[in-house]
């Protein structure tokens, strides 16, 4: 009996090497966005580094990290927020975001774009990876691969090792220094991006229809009823809204379809798209037809900011002096990126 003991435990010390050894591998081979705007990596890993309690969590597609910026509304309310978000994300990895975020902090308010519940709930390798690669490993995460992450994709997901198993000739320097430990965000998550791209012309033929769902899924609706559900429990208050675009028709009728459910179920929601003209938003302020650049985001931030204050949405407390720096800091970058 006692041999069998001593072999078996050799046998799971073994798995266990193995396993770290190809977390190790993992770390080394994946892909780090470290550079911005779209520095990823550092917007998901600094969160998981940070050491802030956060008022507010916003989660979603771009159309949140490219709307929401954190140290504006902070500077405004004196409310910290992160912003949890993903390029095409799912609603399903959205639900398992948020509720590994809650886990480790537990915010007053949990704000989601909906844009996602409009989207085809197609296979793309690109966005898998986008919201498993720079994720940490948690009980959450594997949920998530279980449950969302298409069933060919399921392995690489846990293991990128199998994606990026080849890129030993592009390996850098950062690829074996770089620890996860080292990400960080000063941004809290918000993609900062200038200008006015051409792109923006191509957005306003409503190309982008073809990617938006005919109808609005089952699964969908089921997740934002475990999400209402979840925060529910907590006493944590779900805010559903659609940030501002300047091209909307191609999602129109599928937003409305959506809003239906929303009202019959209740939930808190706020469609920011018909305030645009209070904001000022013109076709200057976006980048390009779905998301807004950093003059846009400030007319966004300071109407949410009196929208906050209107709620109640405010900390009168102290003022972190290391945030109202970095704001700064932002600011001064927004200046330079104009001239």
């Amino acid at each position: 009996m006692g041999r069998k003991l001593y072999k078996m435990g050799r046998a799971i010390l073994f798995c266990l090497l193995v396993f770290f050894m190809l977390l190790q591998l993992n770390r080394i081979f994946i892909r780090k966005s470290l550079e911005r705007p779209w520095d990823m990596s550092n917007k998901i890993g600094g969160f998981y580094n940070s050491v802030d309690d956060y008022d507010i969590y916003f989660l979603g597609t771009s159309h949140s990290y490219c709307s929401f910026n954190p140290l504006a509304l902070y500077e405004n309310t004196g409310m910290k927020s992160y912003v949890l978000a993903t390029q095409k994300q799912p609603l399903g990895a959205t639900y398992y975001y948020m509720k590994d975020a809650i886990k480790r902090r537990e915010p007053k308010y949990v704000v989601v774009d909906v844009f996602s519940c409009l989207l085809k709930g197609e296979a793309d390798e690109g966005v898998v990876h986008s919201y498993t690669d720079d994720m940490p490993l948690s009980f959450n995460k594997l949920a998530m691969i279980y449950r969302v992450v298409p069933r060919g994709m399921k392995a690489e997901a846990l293991f990128p090792l199998i994606k990026y198993h080849d890129r030993w000739g592009e390996l850098k320097p950062k690829d074996y220094h770089t620890r996860y430990e080292d990400y960080e965000d000063p941004y809290r998550g918000y993609v900062a991006l200038a200008g006015h791209s051409e792109k923006f012309q191509e957005d306003l033929t409503g190309e982008s229809k073809k990617n938006i769902a005919p109808a609005i899924s089952d699964e969908v609706k089921n997740y934002l009823l475990s999400m209402g559900e979840y925060c529910t429990r907590r006493g944590i208050q779900l805010v559903l809204v659609k940030t501002p675009t300047w091209e909307e028709e191609s999602y129109s009728d599928r937003l409305k379809e959506l809003e239906v459910f929303i009202k019959h179920q209740g939930f808190a929601y706020i469609d920011f798209n018909p305030s645009k003209d209070a904001m000022n938003i013109k076709p200057e302020d976006y980048y390009d037809g779905y998301h807004l650049n950093t003059v846009g985001v400030e007319k966004f931030n300071t109407y949410l900011t009196d929208l906050m204050k209107e709620k109640g949405m405010v900390n009168d407390g102290v003022k972190d002096n290391r945030w109202l720096v970095e704001r700064e800091k932002q600011k001064q970058e927004f200046e330079n990126f104009a001239q």
